[in-house]
């Protein structure tokens, strides 16, 4: 759980940069998943990876819906669908 908390911090910080720029830029998607994709990498590449598997869903105004996966040792990859397991 606390790893979690510590990706949600680091999404949160960089929401909260282009909220404090208001310069009318956001971070798209595909943004967010591109950095999840070199944290979770560097962090196993340093041999304290962070426990968990994220899926990274969103849409930009006027474009295709995005979906990305990425897990705990930095592989990644984006698709039209993606199934989780589970019970």
């Amino acid at each position: 759980m606390s790893d979690f908390q510590s990706i949600m911090e680091m999404l949160d910080e960089m929401h909260l940069s282009d909220v404090n720029q208001n310069d009318g830029y956001y971070h798209t998607p595909g943004e967010f998943f591109n950095y999840l994709r070199a944290v979770m990498y560097q962090r196993r590449n340093k041999g304290n990876p962070l426990w968990n598997q994220l899926l990274v869903a969103g849409c930009e105004k006027g474009k295709e819906p995005f979906l990305g996966y990425v897990d705990l040792i930095g592989t990644a990859y984006e698709e039209n669908f993606i199934a989780t397991g589970g019970i």
